[in-house]
């Protein structure tokens, strides 16, 4: 049995296999793990800049800052500056966690993207509508995702503006 003949529902295990399993649960905390393991103060302070000075609005830098902020203490370590004078604002309840703010999905983005495209190599359509008679890539992968088929197909038509080119 080819790819665009199996049953919609094994496509959806593969594609939750083999790429939603892939998403960070937390990538604040994946970041901040990344934070780490940067090699020296310098390279931490150049990094953490713009993450602290998004943070005041937008909600992942506030929360990436969150857990760096924690994670140093926690191990007994200073707080570089900038952070130290944001963590105090959170703790005093001056700098309050933003209520709007783009969330970062370019990681989901972009495995979404893997994905369709990987779909569509094996044959199955990219996208649909209401009166086609076979399941998209793009309504695969939302299932597999738990994303709106909206949200796949928003990717997947964004995926020039994201360096993915034509295809």
């Amino acid at each position: 049995m080819t790819t665009a003949e199996a049953e919609p529902g094994d496509l959806v295990a593969y594609v939750r296999e083999t790429y939603a399993a892939r998403l960070p649960a937390d990538p604040a905390a994946d970041l901040a793990d990344f934070y780490d393991r940067l090699a020296d103060d310098t390279s931490r302070a150049r990094w953490l800049a713009p993450i602290v000075a998004d943070a005041p609005t937008m909600k992942f830098a506030h929360d990436v800052c969150a857990h760096i902020s924690a994670e140093l203490l926690r191990r007994g370590d200073p707080l570089p500056v900038p952070l130290a004078a944001w963590a105090a604002d959170v703790i005093e309840r001056r700098q309050p966690r933003p209520t709007t703010g783009a969330k970062n999905t370019a990681a989901r983005d972009a495995l979404i993207r893997f994905a369709v495209t990987d779909l569509r190599s094996r044959g199955i359509y990219p996208t649909g509508n209401e009166m086609s008679s076979y399941e998209s890539g793009c309504e695969i992968v939302a299932d597999a995702f738990g994303v709106s088929v909206d949200v796949a197909n928003r990717v997947w038509a964004d995926r020039r503006l994201s360096g993915w080119g034509e295809s």
